[in-house]
């Protein structure tokens, strides 16, 4: 059987999908963990991220909603091969304890220090390949572990899953997510009106960024 258009080859389980990089281990978030639901919580809710997301996240206020958004995830990881990673720092480092880390979860790869994913939007007039987002608690900030998380999960769809056209989008005033698109090689491709980022029918101004060696023309994808 072939695979859809835009879909990457699928594993035979997501226990199969562990992405190690020089310093950090991506593996898919399980909603049948507490420790996962609970730094999804965590994630979404430190004030870094809180607003940097404040236009298109869900909330996500409690243990229990964590794990309905993770079983969510779990379902579009095992039909279309994509979703949202949990990004550990791996043992030796952690054990540092610094920056605050001994105070952060450890699961069996490491610490968690984020989250980063590749999801294709379903909302009309949304791009048809999909894109890059990440998210990393601000004691792991300035380390270079998010470029590194991120850099991990493209190689890994590339050379895995076939998958070579990424976009990414950010808010025009994050300069952080400009400099992370650009340490990447994305390019910029102006600001534009976004649906599908946020609850339904909200219409977003956000920066488009493009993965080096897409076409010009973002109308091939959907935009």
């Amino acid at each position: 059987m072939s695979t859809p258009p835009n879909l990457p080859t699928l594993p035979p389980s997501l226990a199969s999908i562990l992405i190690p990089t020089a310093r950090l281990t991506l593996i898919p978030f399980n909603p049948s963990l507490d420790s996962h639901c609970d730094f999804l919580v965590a994630l979404y809710n430190s004030p870094e991220v809180a607003h940097a997301n404040k236009d298109v996240a869900r909330s996500i206020p409690d243990r229990a909603t964590a794990r309905r958004i993770l079983e969510e995830n779990r379902v579009s990881l095992l039909s279309t091969g994509y979703g949202k990673f949990i990004v550990t720092l791996n043992p030796d480092i952690s054990s540092a304890g610094k920056d605050g880390e001994a105070q952060i979860p450890v699961g069996r790869t490491g610490t968690f220090i984020g989250g980063v994913g590749l999801k294709v939007r379903k909302a009309p007039g949304v791009a048809t390949v999909p894109d890059i987002g990440f998210s990393l608690l601000r004691p792991f900030w300035g380390k270079g572990y998010a470029t590194e998380a991120a850099q991990g999960l493209l190689d890994y769809f590339e050379r895995e899953r076939g998958v070579k056209d990424v976009l990414g989008f950010c808010h025009p005033a994050n300069e952080n997510s400009k400099k992370m698109f650009r340490r990447l090689g994305f390019e910029n491709r102006g600001v534009r009106d976004l649906e599908g980022l946020g609850p339904e029918g909200v219409v977003v101004k956000g920066v488009v960024w493009a993965k080096k060696g897409m076409s010009e023309d973002l109308g091939v994808y959907g935009l």
